[in-house]
């Protein structure tokens, strides 16, 4: 090469150095003036009398082939460009230039003249009118990026081996830039996905159906912002169940779809290496799910019928305990899991777990509230006062019925925490100490106490209420609280008085009377009564009367005996009185 064309190419060079230490341009490389793919090429297809320059990039398709596709392109004036040729767009190196991608990645270079080059790579190189051709590799931290190409189309000459060496070092500084730009590409992408799961939890953090028991709800609301923040294809909720021997789906999200559903499940008989590991590790991060140890029990069943092919999996904890796994699932090219993307999942999965707390919360309140509705019910209907008080002297009521305030004409609420009045002020200051003795012995013995004492209401009078209560145990033996009722039953002693003064009565009347009176049952099996004159009349005792109810009959004369008999037991069956006379004899005959 002379020296003039050497310091030629040593200049663009150096410019092409500088429109890469300059450019600020376009990060997606569009085909734009501002790409800085369009400043190099011309500068390099200027100095190397090239018909056209141009830049492709590789990439990967679902299936796992390497594809490559024109990102820039410059020609020399009257040569056709290639730009919009979608044979140029994702084109497969097996197909067409298998030599290509072997060579390119171990750093040689590709150049001859197209007519001596396989018959499978002139297919697509002579359509485009080039004679010869030099291809140089791209080389990004490491990997096979992509190539610079360059066509001669105006004749079929073969490169120079200090022109290779010249534009291998553009390339080269090329694949430095681009190392450069991918960096602060990364960067930038990596902030801008944690401004945005920084966005998607702090809107979690303010979803009210997470808080308010609706578990539906905020499971679609996790899902979904899982999905949406990762975009990733599908995001599910999956909780254990009784046994723990399966996981049950109560939420999928399916991204491109837009949809939910449920009611799919997994048996940790089938997929026993999974279920170890939610239990064992704290995420699973399968980056390549078909070959990930926790995963691939799934590939044949699951993963390859739906076209996943990572997965970002985080157990859901609560009580300590591992209760559920809150799955992400990508479909298309194998995806590594950012560190940041494992804890923005981690994190949903722990507002999972605050959604089910709420929810078991809501649940026990509602159940709590129903219970004190159905109790407050039944007390409400029984004619007594329910109490609950704590075992002091004041006997602090933590509850008494409404009942009270019929009872004792003070409303419960005066006795609630001792409000107004201790629930030991209305008991008759003479019966006091025997209601403590009583329930200390009770509360000592653990045995129920059952008391009739006389309490003062409000206006002065008296009233008898019967106490029948137990003490409440904890489990560790303390005593929590005095269960108990009460009922009014004045009346009922009243009543008792009276019957009592009745029979007082009754008594003095036959014990100062001669004649017998009895009481005895309609069959004459049992005497209930025969007052004290029997024996004077009949000369025998009335136990013996009591122990033989029939033998006073022995005492009749023989000519009456059955007549008496027969007219008593008569009038015994028609509840009438009866009247009769008849010879009786004493015990002595």
């Amino acid at each position: 090469m002379a020296l003039a064309e050497r310091e030629r190419y040593l200049a663009a060079l150096v410019e092409v150095q500088r429109c890469l230490l300059t450019f600020e341009g376009d990060t997606q490389y569009r085909h734009t003036s501002t790409n800085p793919y369009t400043q190099i090429l011309k500068l390099l297809g200027q100095v190397s009398g090239a018909s056209r320059v141009y830049v492709f990039e590789n990439h990967w398709n679902d299936t796992g082939s390497l594809l490559m596709s024109q990102k820039a392109e410059w020609c020399a004036p009257g040569i056709h460009p290639q730009i919009d040729n979608p044979t140029l767009q994702n084109l497969p190196y097996e197909n067409c230039f298998p030599r290509w991608a072997q060579l390119l990645s171990q750093d040689e270079i590709i150049t001859g003249i197209v007519t001596e080059l396989p018959e499978s790579e002139r297919f697509i190189l002579e359509p485009q009118g080039i004679l010869s051709i030099l291809i140089l590799p791209l080389k990004v931290n490491g990997k096979f990026f992509g190539f610079i190409g360059f066509d001669n189309c105006t004749q079929a000459r073969p490169w120079q081996t200090s022109e290779v060496d010249l534009l291998t070092s553009a390339a080269a500084a090329v694949s430095l830039w681009q190392e450069s730009f991918l960096a602060q590409k990364a960067l930038k992408d990596s902030e801008a996905r944690l401004r945005k799961q920084h966005i998607a939890l702090s809107e979690l953090a303010q979803c009210q159906s997470i808080y308010d028991g609706n578990l539906s709800v905020a499971l679609q609301e996790i899902t979904e912002t899982v999905a949406y923040t990762l975009d990733a294809e599908r995001c599910s909720v999956w909780l254990y169940n009784s046994d723990r021997s399966t996981l049950h789906c109560v939420d999928l999200y399916e991204l491109t779809p837009n949809r939910h559903s449920a009611f799919h499940q997994l048996s940790c008989q089938e997929y026993p290496g999974y279920f170890h590991a939610l239990e064992t590790e704290g995420i699973i991060a399968a980056s390549d799910a078909h070959t990930h140890p926790s995963t691939v029990e799934f590939s044949a069943s699951y993963l390859t019928p739906l076209g996943i092919t990572s997965m970002l999996d985080a157990p859901i904890r609560l009580g300590g305990m591992t209760v559920g796994v809150l799955c992400t699932e990508h479909t298309g090219l194998k995806r590594e899991w950012a560190l940041k993307e494992q804890n923005f999942v981690s994190t949903t999965a722990y507002m999972v777990s605050l959604a089910m707390e709420a929810s078991n919360r809501i649940a026990v309140e509602n159940a709590l509230r129903e219970s004190e509705e159905r109790f407050r019910s039944l007390v409400a209907h029984i004619p007594g006062v329910v109490y609950r008080c704590a075992y002091d002297t004041e006997r602090t009521m933590e509850f008494i019925s409404d009942v009270i305030e019929e009872i004792s004409g003070y409303a419960a609420s005066d006795f609630l925490d001792n409000q107004v009045r201790t629930f030991p002020d209305l008991i008759e200051p003479q019966d006091l100490a025997r209601v403590q003795q009583v329930v200390a012995k009770s509360v000592a013995q653990r045995q129920p106490y059952v008391l009739e004492y006389r309490i003062i209401r409000k206006d002065g009078s008296v009233r008898w209420v019967y106490d029948k209560g137990q003490g409440v145990f904890a489990a560790d033996g303390t005593l929590i609280w005095l269960d108990g009722v009460l009922f009014d039953i004045t009346e009922h002693r009243q009543t008792q008085e009276e019957l009592r003064v009745r029979e007082e009565q009754f008594r003095q009347l036959t014990e100062n009377i001669r004649e017998v009176f009895f009481l005895t049952t309609v069959d004459l099996s049992k005497i209930l009564y025969i007052s004290p004159a029997y024996e004077e009349v009949w000369d025998r005792t009335t136990n013996s009367l009591y122990e033989q109810p029939k033998s006073w009959f022995e005492s009749l004369h023989p000519d009456d005996r059955d007549r008496v008999i027969t007219a008593f037991t008569q009038h015994l069956q028609q509840e009438q009185c009866f009247e009769g006379a008849g010879g009786a004899g004493g015990a002595g005959g």
